[in-house]
């Protein structure tokens, strides 16, 4: 079966050989006859070319003109994704200092909670000692009120 592939290939190579030798050669590489024009051919073809030329230029001012466009739309794209960048940054440190701010607030509500606390103990304390004093100052002068 090898054999027959290999000889396939080598008939069909030989073949395909043979026939790029007979075939004429491409047109346009051998050289052609000078091509007489009229006056308006002439002009007519100087138009289309005149035409084509401009329609060239057109095209390239075009595509410079979307290059600086896309030069453009880039470096906004880098100034917007600097900016989000950025304000991401700024949202989580805000964030960082609201929690902070929350801890601290509810810090300072428990030590409120603590030293009105001690407040009302320390008064009450005050308070009963003062009465106790009282007690014994009217139990003295009633004493002495008696005698």
């Amino acid at each position: 079966m090898t054999k027959s592939k290999t000889l396939f290939t080598l008939i069909t190579s030989l073949f395909l050989f043979v026939l790029l030798l007979l075939s004429p050669v491409a047109y346009g590489s051998t050289p052609t006859e000078p091509v007489t024009l009229t006056p308006q051919e002439y002009a007519t073809l100087k138009m289309n070319f005149d035409t084509l030329e401009s329609t060239i230029n057109n095209q390239l001012t075009t595509i410079n003109e979307l290059e600086m466009q896309l030069k453009n739309s880039k470096t906004l794209n880098e100034r917007t994704e600097e900016r989000i960048s950025t304000s991401i940054e700024l949202n989580q440190r805000t964030e960082n200092a609201i929690n902070r701010g929350t801890e601290l607030t509810a810090k300072a509500r428990a030590d409120a909670e603590r030293a009105k606390k001690l407040s009302l103990t320390k008064s009450r304390d005050i308070l009963r000692t003062a009465e106790e004093r009282n007690q014994k100052k009217r139990k003295h002068n009633n004493e002495i009120v008696n005698y």
